[in-house]
């Protein structure tokens, strides 16, 4: 009986070490479900710095974000704000920010950006020094459909800390 129980003892310790050494935890890809595009359109209001007294300015901006992803949450973003009418003194319509990421559970990093024009990174708080790296938290829908990003240079850009971009499911 000793010698049985002896035996089942050692079987147990090997499967339990045969079955801790096959089980790995698996690395959740955040990358993953944030690949495709994005995109809002809003409505705001925007002194025009062109006239004195500056004035207000009804614009529309539409912004729309292509996330690709390269690895297991990095990836690439190109993100396109374009502003109708544009407003002086920024007669750009558009602004154009492009990186790479890593994505977390709650957070963008993007590196390497770059701005187009480089005119627009001068407009933001911190000069284009902000964007050596660019933390941005996120919230993704339990659908996946609708992507809620934030940034404290936003409100330069958007006029809001955080936006709500839709997916484009029509590609």
């Amino acid at each position: 009986m000793i010698r049985l129980a002896s035996i089942m003892g050692v079987a147990a310790v090997a499967t339990l070490v045969l079955l801790s050494g096959c089980e790995t935890p698996m690395k959740t890809d955040y990358a993953k479900d944030l690949q495709g595009t994005w995109m809002t359109t809003t409505m705001r209001d925007v002194p025009n710095q062109a006239v004195t007294p500056p004035q207000m300015v009804s614009v529309t901006t539409v912004v729309e974000a292509t996330i690709s992803r390269t690895d297991t949450n990095m990836g690439t973003v190109s993100l396109a704000i374009t502003n109708t009418p544009p407003v002086p003194p920024a007669t750009l319509p558009s602004v154009g920010v492009a990186g790479k990421i890593e994505v977390t559970a709650t957070e963008i990093t993007v590196t390497q950006a770059e701005v187009t024009p480089m005119e627009a990174a001068a407009g933001l708080p911190g000069g284009a020094e902000a964007l050596t790296q660019l933390k941005l938290t996120y919230d993704l829908s339990d659908d996946g459909s609708e992507l809620t990003v934030g940034s404290e240079l936003f409100p330069a850009l958007l006029g809001a800390m955080e936006i709500k971009l839709d997916k484009d499911t029509s590609g």
